[in-house]
Formats: structure tokens, sequence, C-alpha cells
């Protein structure tokens, strides 16, 4: 009798499954139209599913906000997203179209959560230089670096010196007369900016006053790069970040960052000179926001930037980007100023 109860309830599940499932084909939607959404913790966000993708025009009746793996960064309730922890998430959804019998599985969103009362406070150039890779900081003082001789960039004191933390500035306070004109003082590399590199980080409102970058007298084995905040930035969001000044690098250089790879870059400007001095392969370029930009996945990208400078390179130069993989080409960017190079890309670098 178990055993026939047993064999009863298998098929039941199976015949539900068919009934509620098997109807549906499922397709993955592009990814162009993600929302980048920024948290205070203890604030709230409305998502709005139908208006996000009616241009696809997909006739959507119903639809399953997934939050399975970030449960301790964010909430959700219905569509609403409250920010729980300082963090990263990624919202995930399914869209039911009944119309053509289709399930589509598209990443949503991409979540940052910060807490700026758990923050260091930054606020003399002496707490700016003890900046640790993983810590979570706001500014609170504008900062002069000019009695700081040669800049060492933020984390630079490893050959894995990520910023892998947070930094913010809400209060629109300035750092002002970052200098780095001399790479014989290096510990390392000299991959240069404000930091050396960050990956998986979060930078928002940074505004560099007065940058006079230019590792051009580097002699060693690496081509040396230049960027206002960072040289490299790996899987990040920069925002509202303001740069102005001259940044020289040797192969690759960048306003905001010489490489950027799987980053978002919002909302930032820069504005002066950035150049390259030498050609050492088919991928060096110069742009007046990143220098060489790739996006993986759809994740990362360029928006709402603007440049107002002149870029100048040996071989690849763009406005906006010199060098774009990928074909996530800058979205509602400008650029006024001059480009030259042997390849140069146009405004936006397409």
């Amino acid at each position: 009798m178990v055993k026939k109860v047993l064999i009863f309830s298998v098929l039941f599940v199976m015949a539900l499954c068919l009934v509620s499932c098997g109807d549906y084909e499922y397709e993955f939607l592009n990814e162009n139209d993600v929302e980048k959404i920024f948290l205070q913790v203890g604030e709230e966000y409305e998502l709005d599913i139908e208006e996000q993708f009616k241009k696809l025009e997909i006739n959507i009746s119903k639809y399953e906000i997934s939050n399975e793996y970030y449960q301790d960064i964010i909430s959700i309730d219905a569509i609403n997203i409250t920010g729980k922890k300082a963090g990263f998430a990624t919202i995930f959804a399914k869209l039911y179209e009944r119309k053509t019998d289709t399930i589509y599985s598209v990443r949503v969103a991409e979540v940052v959560v910060y807490d700026t009362s758990e923050m260091t406070e930054i606020k003399t150039v002496e707490d700016l230089k003890n900046i640790q890779k993983t810590g979570k900081y706001i500014l609170k003082s504008n900062l002069d670096l000019k009695d700081q001789g040669n800049w060492e960039p933020l984390c630079n004191n490893s050959y894995d010196g990520h910023f892998q933390g947070m930094f913010i500035n809400p209060d629109g306070y300035k750092i002002s007369n970052l200098s780095i004109i001399n790479t014989k003082g290096y510990s390392h590399i000299p991959y240069s900016g404000l930091f050396s590199a960050i990956r998986n980080a979060y930078i928002d409102g940074i505004i560099l006053e007065n940058v006079y970058i230019d590792v051009s007298d580097y002699d060693g084995l690496y081509q040396a790069s230049a960027g206002g905040i960072a040289f490299y930035t790996y899987n990040s969001f920069i925002r509202n970040c303001v740069v102005d000044g001259v940044i020289i690098g040797q192969s690759t250089a960048g306003g905001i960052t010489s490489h950027n790879y799987r980053s978002y870059i919002l909302n930032s400007t820069f504005e002066g000179i950035v150049k390259t001095t030498k050609f050492s392969s088919i991928d060096d370029c110069v742009g007046g926001i990143v220098g060489f930009n790739e996006t993986l996945n759809t994740f990362g990208g360029i928006e709402n930037c603007t440049v107002e400078a002149d870029v100048i390179g040996h071989n690849v130069a763009g406005g906006i980007v010199g060098k774009n993989v990928n074909n996530h080409l800058p979205i509602n960017s400008t650029f006024k100023g001059s480009i030259k190079g042997d390849v140069i890309q146009g405004e936006l670098a397409v």
C-alpha cells in the first residue's frame, strides 16, 4: 500500500510540473538595461520591472524576483528593495510571457549598499595614506597633497595591491595637488593614480583637483600606465567622480582609469590633458575617461560621463574611450576638445 501511495505521489508531482512548467520555454535576455542601485542601509528602492523592459516589447504576464544569494545584503518585498548591510548584490528575475509561452531569465539590477555610520572618517592626509585594502571610508575634509612630494598610490604596497573596499565623498570635499613625477622612488611597478588599482570596490564622489601624473620616465620590464582615480579597475563601481589636470602614461592612459575591466563608470568627469608617450603594441590606447575598456558578459559600462580635454596618443586615441572591447559603447556621454593619434576612434570610441 505504501509503495502504491509513493508511486501515485511521484506521478502527481510530475503531472503538476508538466501543467505548470511544461508550457514555457526558457530564454536569456540581453542585459544592457540593468538597473544600477545605490542604497544607504535602511533605504528603500522600488523596481519597475515592466517599465525597465518595456522597449523590448515583452508582454509580461507575471514576474518573479530572486534574492537567493544576497539575503544578508538586501531584502526584497514584492518590488521594494531595502539595504540591510554594506556590500554588493545582484538581482535576477524570471519574466513570464504567456503569449509566446516563454520564460525570460534576466539580470535585473546591480545593487551597492553602504553604511556611513560604520565608515572610517578621512580628515587628514595621514588618514588618507593609511587606507587599508578592505576598509570602508568617508571623506570629511578638504585635503591638499602639495607637500607630499611624489605620491605613492593607495594600496600600492604589494603586487596584489587592489583596493577592495568603499570610499565615498557625499559632502563634496576636494583632494588637491596630487603629483607623481618621478617613478624612481616607487616600491613597485608605477601603475599610477590616487589608487594603484581597485577590485570589487565602490568609489563615489571623489574630486581630484590639479592632478599631475607623469610616469613617462619609467625604465623597466613593463610599460607604465596612469589614470586619475586608478590605473586599473575590475568589477567595481566608480560614480560621481571628477578629475582635472594632466595624466601621462607610457602606453596606456585614461582620465579616470587606464584599464577598465567589467566595471561601471557613471556620472564622472575629466578635464585637462591625457596622453601616452610610447608605442609598444596594438593594444596601446588613450581616452578621456578610459584608455582600454572591456565589458565581459555585459557587466560594466560607461554612462553619463563628460570630457573636456586634449587626448594625445601614439596609437589609438578616443575622446571618451581609447579602445573598446565587446562593443558596449558609452551611453549619454559627451566629449569636447581635441584628439590626436595614429588611429582616432572618435568622440566615444566606436
